[in-house]
């Protein structure tokens, strides 16, 4: 069995380096070639579209803005982290993935961020 909280993990893992996956940032606030390069790469090494991530609050990625949801790298990148974590009394956001579809649900609106709802069939 592994280890049941963060603080369980070995102090000299990946997860505790700055270039691990918790703290590296290249990937939602660098812009050149090479990061979409390295996205494209970990989406494909993963057989997804999209990764979301968070730990990096949207303010604080060129064009982000507080409380909101932002896509990066052609919409690859889903900026998840909209500042709630530090009882932040702004603007709440959540993502919503249903069929498909990718959406930004906030107390006031729903904005679609990716993807077209399926038409349904009906069976006789």
């Amino acid at each position: 069995e592994g280890p049941s909280f963060y603080s369980d993990l070995p102090k000299n893992g990946i997860f505790y380096d700055t270039n691990g996956p918790h703290w590296n940032r290249r990937l939602v606030k660098s812009e050149t070639q090479a990061t979409r390069r390295q996205v494209a790469s970990s989406l494909k090494h993963l057989g997804v579209s999209r990764m979301a991530v968070g730990h990096t609050m949207t303010k604080n990625i060129p064009g982000g803005v507080d409380g909101s949801i932002l896509l990066r790298h052609g919409g690859s990148i889903a900026c998840i982290d909209v500042g709630l974590g530090l009882g932040n009394p702004g603007p709440c956001a959540a993502l919503v993935i249903d069929d498909g579809v990718g959406s930004e649900w906030t107390p006031a609106h729903t904005r679609r961020l990716w993807g077209r709802r399926r038409k349904r069939t009906s069976q006789s």
